[in-house]
């Protein structure tokens, strides 16, 4: 049971992680669209936001629960285990496709790397704003400021 269990409940540990930096990147690129607004949110709500999340929420002690029926002391029926092993296949598949899939916007993907994030900020505010900063670079230049900037132009080359 615990060959089972150990690398089942790993792998859910991971498919969090990911499901928690999608989460992140998002919340990132929200940041920075037009309709954008400082909110305060109530933090044990975010994950009911995120569609990985909440089905990850769902999926992590109905896995365990199938895998309990599936194999017990009493012995293991081939229905639950074929049940079991269709559950984590359907699982695993929408993990992936989740991961695989490309966020789209006008910033570069940090997914949660501190030290990426602290590169592309310029200037730290407790309100911060993304976009083209045109402040006589003579290259065209995205980045943050403490005021509202115009928006990054998506067919230019920006350094």
């Amino acid at each position: 049971m615990a060959a089972i269990q150990g690398p089942l409940t790993l792998s859910l540990h991971c498919s969090e992680l990911v499901a928690n930096v999608i989460r992140d990147e998002r919340i990132w690129r929200k940041a920075t669209t037009k309709g954008a607004r400082q909110c305060r949110r109530i933090l044990w709500l975010l994950p009911l936001e995120v569609l990985s999340i909440s089905l990850l929420l769902a999926a992590k002690p109905l896995l365990h629960w199938m895998l309990g029926l599936a194999i017990s002391l009493a012995g293991s029926s081939k229905g639950r285990i074929l049940n079991f092993a269709g559950a984590l296949l359907i699982f695993s598949l929408t993990c992936t496709i989740v991961a695989l899939r490309r966020l789209k916007g006008p910033q570069p993907a940090a997914y949660g790397h501190v030290q990426t994030l602290a590169n592309l900020i310029d200037e730290w505010s407790p309100t911060m704003w993304w976009g083209h900063k045109d402040d006589g670079f003579q290259h065209r230049h995205a980045g943050t400021c403490d005021y509202p900037l115009p928006d990054v132009e998506m067919d230019m080359l920006y350094a």
